[in-house]
């Protein structure tokens, strides 16, 4: 019975997960492309910036 139950919920998070899914892909949830390609760049000098203040943070963290 109790397999019953997981699979039961499986199934309704599967559910809940495809209906997200087709909210975040419609066109309408996306922005024109230029906009998006800036947003992308704008992502990955954010990444950088994260990427170089944990090396810095592990640097000072072996120096001390």
């Amino acid at each position: 019975m109790k397999s019953g139950l997981l699979d039961l919920q499986a199934l309704r998070y599967r559910a809940e997960a495809d209906r997200l899914r087709e909210i975040f892909w419609a066109d309408w949830a996306h922005q024109p492309s230029l906009v998006e390609d800036a947003l992308g760049k704008q992502m990955l000098a954010l990444l950088f910036q994260l990427e170089a203040a944990c090396t810095a943070a592990d640097n000072l963290a072996e120096a001390v």
